[in-house]
C-alpha cells in the first residue's frame, strides 16, 4: 500500500477524548515527490467568508481557481485571486535549493516537490522539506473572518542558519478567469505598514504583504504559467503573474519566520498572535453528539469550510473551488453541516437568513458570483427548505423558530398549490407539476446554451416525495400553532397525493418508480436515483413490498463505491465518463455520472426499509468504506462532487462538495450509530 493512501497509524482506542484520535491526513515522500500523484491531490483552507486558499499538494497551481489568497470581496461572493503563490528558495553558504514547483509549456521548473518529505492537512496544511543537513516546515492557514493568509516557516533542523528567499507572485482577477500582463495594467509597489502593498492602476483589488524580513524590490512579470486541470477541462490554461520583489529571512535552527497577505483589511495583530488565535479557535470545535466515532468526527471537522457569512447571517458554499451559495445545496447539506455537529445557532441563522428571499413561494436557486440578484429557477429549493426546518425542529425541540417561520412554510405550500413561476402548480390528482421548455428546475440541472440535458418537465418523482414531506411538516406546525383549518387542508392534500402516487409512478416491469410523468401522462422509465427520496421521506406512498423492490432495483443498477449513478448503465443515454470539454461534461453530468451525496438518501432508504439491527447498521456503514479512502485522493479530507459512472470511479468536479460531506455525516449520526436517545432527532415534536 502506498504511503499516504490511508491514515498512517493504526486506529486509536475508542474514546471521547478528541485529542487522542488520529484525524490527520498525512502523505510521505513517495506521494509528495511524485509529480503526478502530488498534483492530483489538492488542499483547501477557508476563512468563513467565502474566501479560500488552495493548490495541489506539490504547491504547483493546476487550476485557475488555485491561489494562496482568493478573497471574497463581497462575502461570500465576488472572489478575486490576489496572491497566486509564494516561490521559496533556501540558501546556505554556497548551496541553494528551490522549494517551489511550477509548470510551464513543456516543462516543470523548478521541482521543489522533490524535497517534500511529508504533508499533513491538520490543523492546517503543513509541509516538511528536507535536504542533507536541514529540515524546514512550511505552514499555510487562513484566519477565520479575515481575507488574509498567513505563511510560516520553521527551521526544524540545521547545523547552521538558513536564508529564505520568498518571491510572491500576485495578480488581481476574477477567480473564474485568467489574466495576462496586458489585462492587468501596470502595478505599483509601495511601502505599507510593516511590509509593502501592490495596487493596480485600474482599481483592481490589491494585496498587502506584512512580513518580518527584509524586502528587496524586484518588480517583474513571469509569463505562461500552465494549469493542467484547465487544459483537461477544455479551457484556456495559461496566465502571467507579477513578482513585486524578494522577501528575505535568516532562520536560526529552531526559529520561525512569517508573513501575512491580506486584501482590503490588514490585521493589526502579529502573525504569531493570529496563528495562536486561529489554533485556539479550531481546537474549540468539538462534536459531543458524535462520541468517539473517528470517521464522523473527521467529516465534522471538514464541515467548517462550507459554513460562511452572508451579511449578518450564514449560508453554505456548495463546493470548492468554484461554487457559491446555492439554495438547494444549502438546505440538503444543513442537517449534516450544522445539526449533527451541534451548530444549532448557525442552522437557525441560515434558515432565517434565507426567509427574506422568499419570492412567489420560491427560494433562490443560487446567488451569482458577481453579486447580482438571486436566481429562482428551482422547484425543489423551497421544499428542501421546509425539510431543513423540520430537521432543525427535530434536533432542537425549539418551538420558537417554528412559530417564526410558519408564515414562510404556509406561503410556499399555498403558492405551490395555486401556481407560481415556471409552471409549478398542483395538478387535479394532488401531485405537483413543474417545468417549461428551456428551463431546468430540478437538481438534475445541466444546460448547454438552449439545450436542457434532462428537462424533466411534468411530475418528477422526488418532487412528489418532497411535497408530501413538506405537507407533513406544514400540518405539524399548523396543529402546534392551533391553525386547525390549515392543518386539515394540508391533511387533505396529503391524502390526495398518497392516493395518486403509486398508480401514477409505479413501473411494474422494472420494479421501481418512473422518474418523471409528463403532463400528458407519458412516463419516463429511466432508472435514476431520484426515487430514493420516496423511501427516505415518504415511504407511505408505496406498500412495503414495493419499497423493497425499488431499493433492490436501484441498488443493482445505480449503487457504486462512490455513491449513486444518475442513470442505469444499460440506458442508451448512459455516459460512463465525466470528462472532456464543457459541453461533453455537461452532457454527462446527470447521465450516469456518480454523485456521492446520494449515498445519504440511499442509506436512509435502506435503513427505513430494513429493521435497524446492529447487523443492518454494519452493512449500511460498509457502504461508506470507499469514501474514507477517497478522503486521500482528490480534495484532501473532503469528498468530491462527482465520480465517473464506470470503474475505477475517478473523482471529478469540485474537490470539496458540501452535500457530499454532509450527507454521509448525517446518516452516520441518524442511522448507523448506537447512541443515547437524547441525541436522536425527535420525529414527532414541533
Amino acid at each position: 500500500m502506498e504511503y499516504g493512501s490511508s491514515k498512517l497509524s493504526s486506529p486509536p482506542p475508542k474514546t471521547t477524548r478528541l485529542e487522542d484520535l488520529q484525524l490527520t491526513r498525512c502523505f510521505g515522500p513517495n506521494i509528495c515527490r511524485d509529480f503526478d500523484k502530488a498534483t492530483s491531490r489538492e488542499w483547501l483552507e477557508t476563512n468563513g467568508l467565502g474566501g479560500y486558499a488552495s493548490s495541489s499538494l506539490a504547491l504547483c497551481n493546476t487550476r485557475r481557481y488555485h491561489g494562496l489568497l482568493v478573497a471574497a470581496t463581497e462575502p461570500p461572493v465576488v472572489r478575486k485571486v490576489v496572491l497566486a503563490k509564494l516561490d521559496v528558495r533556501v540558501c546556505q553558504q554556497d548551496a541553494t535549493w528551490e522549494l517551489s514547483t511550477n509548470k510551464w509549456p513543456g516543462a516543470v521548473h523548478p521541482s521543489g516537490h522533490q524535497l517534500i518529505s511529508s504533508f499533513a492537512n491538520e490543523p492546517w496544511p503543513t509541509w516538511v522539506y528536507a535536504a542533507p543537513g536541514w529540515r524546514l516546515q512550511q505552514e499555510i492557514l487562513m484566519p477565520d473572518g479575515l481575507n488574509a493568509t498567513v505563511a510560516r516557516w520553521t527551521l526544524l533542523q540545521s547545523p547552521a542558519p538558513l536564508r529564505l528567499e520568498i518571491r510572491p507572485k500576485v495578480t488581481s482577477r476574477d477567480f473564474h478567469s485568467l489574466a495576462r500582463k496586458g489585462d492587468l495594467g501596470k502595478p505599483t509597489v509601495r511601502p505599507y505598514k510593516r511590509g509593502f502593498q501592490v495596487t493596480w492602476l485600474d482599481g483592481r483589488p490589491g494585496v498587502e504583504i506584512i512580513h518580518e524580513g527584509a524586502f528587496c524590490p524586484e518588480p517583474d512579470f513571469y509569463y505562461n504559467y500552465v494549469y493542467d486541470r484547465e487544459w483537461e477541462r477544455g479551457f484556456d490554461c495559461e496566465e502571467d503573474l507579477f513578482q513585486p520583489g524578494i522577501i528575505e529571512f535568516t532562520l536560526a535552527p529552531g526559529s520561525a519566520a512569517s508573513l501575512v497577505a491580506a486584501a482590503g483589511h490588514t490585521p493589526d495583530a502579529s502573525p504569531q498572535d493570529i496563528i495562536a488565535a486561529e489554533q485556539a479557535h479550531r481546537q474549540s470545535q468539538v462534536f459531543p453528539m458524535l462520541g468517539s466515532d473517528e470517521e464522523a468526527i473527521e467529516l465534522a471537522r471538514a464541515t467548517r469550510h462550507y459554513l460562511v457569512r452572508r451579511g449578518a447571517g450564514w449560508t453554505v458554499i456548495a463546493g470548492y473551488p468554484w461554487f457559491g451559495d446555492w439554495g438547494r445545496d444549502t438546505f440538503i447539506a444543513l442537517p449534516g453541516l450544522t445539526l449533527v455537529t451541534g451548530r444549532h445557532q448557525v442552522a437557525r441563522a441560515i434558515l432565517t437568513a434565507f426567509a427574506p428571499y422568499l419570492s412567489e413561494g420560491m427560494m433562490p436557486n443560487r446567488f451569482p458570483d458577481s453579486g447580482q440578484p438571486p436566481i429562482y429557477n428551482t422547484v425543489d429549493a423551497a421544499l428542501w427548505y421546509i425539510y431543513a426546518l423540520g430537521k432543525y425542529l427535530d434536533y432542537t425541540h425549539e418551538d420558537a423558530l417554528g412559530r417564526e417561520l410558519f408564515p414562510v412554510v404556509r406561503e410556499i405550500l399555498d403558492r405551490y398549490e395555486r401556481g407560481t413561476r415556471y409552471g409549478i402548480r398542483l395538478d387535479h390528482d394532488g401531485l405537483l407539476l413543474a417545468g417549461i421548455p428551456g428551463t431546468q428546475l430540478t437538481w438534475m440541472d445541466a444546460k448547454i446554451a438552449d439545450w436542457v440535458v434532462t428537462p424533466r418537465i411534468g411530475k418528477a418523482v422526488e418532487i412528489q416525495a418532497l411535497w408530501h414531506h413538506a405537507l407533513q411538516v406544514g400540518r405539524r406546525l399548523a396543529r402546534a400553532l392551533a391553525y386547525e383549518d390549515a392543518a386539515r387542508h394540508y391533511e387533505t392534500l396529503t391524502s390526495r397525493a398518497e392516493a395518486s402516487f403509486a398508480p401514477t409512478f409505479w413501473n411494474h416491469g422494472a420494479g421501481c418508480c418512473h422518474d418523471v410523468v409528463a403532463p400528458d401522462g407519458t412516463p419516463d422509465t429511466s432508472i435514476r436515483p431520484n426515487q430514493l427520496l420516496v423511501l427516505m421521506l415518504a415511504g407511505c406512498l408505496l406498500p412495503p413490498s414495493r419499497q423493497r423492490r425499488l431499493l433492490d432495483t436501484v441498488s443493482s443498477a445505480l449503487l457504486t463505491p462512490m455513491g449513486l449513478r444518475t442513470l442505469a448503465p444499460d440506458d442508451p443515454q448512459y455516459v460512463p465518463r465525466y470528462q472532456g470539454d464543457p459541453r461533453s461534461r455537461d452532457a454527462a453530468y446527470h447521465q450516469g455520472t456518480v454523485w456521492p451525496w446520494l449515498i445519504g438518501p440511499f442509506i436512509s432508504a435502506y435503513m427505513n426499509v430494513h429493521t435497524p439491527t446492529d447487523e443492518v447498521r454494519r452493512r449500511g456503514r460498509s457502504l461508506l468504506d470507499s469514501l474514507w479512502d477517497h478522503l486521500d485522493q482528490a480534495g484532501i479530507g473532503h469528498i468530491s462532487e462527482l465520480a465517473d459512472g464506470n470503474r475505477p470511479w475517478i473523482p471529478r468536479g469540485c474537490i470539496a462538495q458540501a452535500w457530499s460531506v454532509a450527507e454521509p455525516l448525517r446518516v452516520l449520526h441518524e442511522h448507523l450509530r448506537v447512541e443515547p436517545s437524547s441525541c436522536r432527532p425527535a420525529s414527532t415534536r414541533v
